[in-house]
């Protein structure tokens, strides 16, 4: 995003704070769904340091032309809702039924987990909710991630990318925000070029593959609307644990190169600005536009097929509107999709997950969209399920990584 681009988006999202403020119902609200997060980015020292934030937060139910070839040049509240003061009065939002109590932290078997998790994002019995935790904040590598999915081979570790402007790497993170590895993404001709990575997702490498092996980088930032296509890269994902325990000094020592397979993509209907994708359990890439038209999102989708050109299907319109006014007037910028517990995605101001197969992302054309919490801030373009709920991080230097847990309550 430039600099111009970042201005006026930043202008927009000031005007959706004061509309919220100012108008009834606006659903889930900046002001109070946040979780606090410093707004600096502290001094490695200071990192090891700090103790992580913790809140509970209780779900309101609710109302081929090929990318590198011309760049290969090195580098609303809802009444229910409110907000509770921590001993060092930072806020937190929880349900109203919680305020007065502290968070429970009730174990949940393992084999158990993830049928807590899918019940976390939709059930209303109140049987779970959601605990926020601060569990470190991104290496200063990554000062504007605009990607996020969790690695197959730890869950405690991330994958992430920078925005537009920065070179074409891919960051793999432990949740405390030790750097593991740099992944410098390479093609037939050298060095591919990041022309606006918006999103990141996990899929199968082949339709044998069960276990999701690949990142998928999408390349289809278009601020503009001037892009005759975009791009979907991928790659295998490689085993980024290995070298935990070793925080680096010098971020060239964890450097490795990867090769990857990239995919052409026309919309039917022009050019859209793009910041969100996932990939079904088919190997199909889902894109979902950033700019709703009248609060709604786009939903396109092509199979994956390497180094080949394919114009995306058009299959309709979620309207983000059921969250509040901030939503309906917000972009949408980033999601993940969950096996079984279906997708979550994030748009300026908040986020919130919808009930869709894995098999049949075409679904959430007619699911609906359950309010989540998030951290502190505006410019969230991040999201990735974990084993127990899922994290997420803002733009910016240092910025915090929250974690959401599901948790059983203990009433």
């Amino acid at each position: 995003m430039s600099i111009l681009d970042f201005q006026r988006a930043r202008r927009a999202r000031t005007t959706q704070t004061v509309l919220c403020f100012a108008l009834v119902g606006c659903a889930p609200s900046v002001a109070n769904r946040d979780v606090a997060s410093p707004t600096t980015a502290p001094s490695d020292d200071a990192r090891a340091s700090e103790a992580p934030e913790t809140t509970s937060t209780a779900r309101a139910t609710n109302a081929p032309t090929d990318p590198g070839d011309d760049d290969a040049s090195p580098a609303d509240a809802s009444p229910v809702d409110a907000v509770v003061r921590s001993p060092d009065d930072d806020a937190h939002v929880t349900s109203g039924r919680s305020a007065s109590r502290p968070a429970p932290e009730t174990s949940i078997p393992a084999d158990a987990a993830v049928d807590a998790l899918c019940a976390c994002l939709t059930e209303t019995e109140g049987r779970f909710e959601l605990v926020g935790t601060v569990t470190g904040r991104l290496p200063r590598e990554v000062s504007e991630a605009s990607g996020m999915v969790t690695s197959r081979f730890d869950d405690a570790v991330l994958w992430t990318h920078n925005d537009s402007g920065h070179d074409a790497v891919l960051f793999a993170v432990h949740e405390d925000g030790t750097l593991l590895a740099r992944l410098e993404l390479t093609n037939a001709r050298g060095r591919l070029r990041n022309r606006d990575f918006e999103d990141l997702a996990a899929g199968p490498c082949d339709a044998r593959d069960t276990a999701r092996s690949c990142l998928y980088v999408g390349d289809f930032g278009d601020n503009e609307l001037n892009a005759p296509s975009v791009h979907v890269h991928r790659l295998r994902e490689p085993d980024p644990s290995s070298r935990r325990g070793q925080p680096p000094t010098d971020p060239r020592s964890t450097t490795s190169v990867a090769r990857v397979e990239t995919m052409e993509l026309t919309f039917p209907d022009g050019a859209r600005d793009t910041e969100a994708m996932v990939v079904d359990d088919h190997g199909a890439v889902w894109l979902l536009t950033k700019r709703p038209p009248n609060g709604r999102f786009r939903l396109y989708s092509a199979p994956f097929h390497a180094g080949s050109r394919a114009m995306l299907t058009f299959h309709g319109e979620v309207s983000l509107a059921p969250l509040g006014m901030i939503a309906s007037l917000s972009m949408f910028t980033a999601a993940d999709l969950h096996p079984r517990c279906g997708l979550v995605g994030a748009y300026y101001g908040g986020a919130f997950a919808m009930r869709v197969e894995a098999s049949n992302v075409a679904s959430a054309i007619d699911s609906e969209l359950v309010p989540m919490p998030t951290g502190r801030g505006l410019q969230n373009e991040t999201v990735a399920f974990t084993s127990d709920g899922y994290r997420h991080a803002m733009e910016g230097d240092g910025a915090p990584i929250h974690r959401f847990r599901c948790v059983a309550r203990s009433d």
